[in-house]
């Protein structure tokens, strides 16, 4: 798992306090025992250490498990977009993003 705050040196100061979720993945073998909310409570304790208190993770369209996961732990749809090349009427993919707030 990966966050990573959106007030790196480069980027625009449009979100401050906002942070992204990365990389989140845990082995089949141990889902649906608490490890994923786990880890995000974990990184939302350390990103209210560095006063960030809005987090970004997305998922893509068909991700309906994880999509139920994310909204399971407090997170909430933002916005959705399509991405993907056009070259025929069914070759776009939609991704949806979602945020939560850091609550301690």
């Amino acid at each position: 798992m990966e966050v990573e705050s959106r007030e790196e040196p480069g980027r625009q100061p449009l979100h401050g306090g906002w942070a992204d979720i990365g990389n989140l993945h845990v082995v089949e073998a141990y889902r649906r025992k608490r490890v994923g909310t786990y880890l995000i409570g974990q990184a939302a304790d350390w990103l209210d250490l560095a006063r960030l208190d809005r987090v970004l993770d997305y998922a893509w369209a068909e991700e309906h498990a994880y999509d139920a996961f994310l909204r399971a732990v407090g997170f909430q749809s933002l916005t959705s977009t399509e991405r993907g090349w056009r070259r025929t009427p069914n070759s776009t993919v939609q991704a949806i993003a979602l945020t939560a707030s850091v609550e301690r």
